[in-house]
Order: C-alpha cells, then structure tokens, then sequence
C-alpha cells in the first residue's frame, strides 16, 4: 500500500512541477479520443447512408462480369496477345 502513495505522490509531484508539459499531454489525449469518435460516427453514418440507397434498390438486380460489353467472339479465336508463340523459350 505504501508503494501506491509513493509512486502517486511522485507522479502528482510530476505534474505540478511540468504544467505545461501535463496540459499539452492531456489536450493531446482530448484530441486523439475526439478524432477516434469523430471517425467513428462518420463511418457509421456513410454506412447508414449506403445501406439506405441499397435497400432503396432492393427490389431491382443487376450483374455484372469483367467481360460484360465487349464483342462475342467465335470460339477457338484468341487475340495474338493471348496466342501461344510457335518457337520454344530458351532455357536459363
């Protein structure tokens, strides 16, 4: 129990002799919770918001595929990007 009151009282000590550096620390702790909820409630409000214009399109579906809007091509017919070349690759 002892121990408590000493390390208590040196701290106390602390504080009073640096004010200014224990005002700093305690604005700089104020600052960050108040940036830790600020962000908190925005990101839970973009998502309220998103999930509202969601359900606002509950009824409608849509898909979608990387390949969606490009031409049909005949099967067996690859780009020359995709064509194997006929020649071997050297060996390292």
């Amino acid at each position: 129990m002892n121990k408590w009151l000493d390390s208590l009282s040196a701290a106390w000590a602390g504080v009073i002799t640096h004010k200014l550096r224990s005002s700093l620390t305690m604005l700089g702790i104020v600052i960050g919770i108040t940036a830790v909820i600020a962000l908190m409630s925005i990101g839970r409000g973009v998502e309220a918001e998103i999930m509202s214009e969601i359900e606002k399109f509950s009824g409608q579906t849509s898909s979608s595929s990387p390949l969606a809007g490009l031409p049909r091509r005949k099967p067996g017919l690859l780009p020359a990007v995709l064509k194997p070349s006929p020649r071997k690759m050297p060996r390292q």
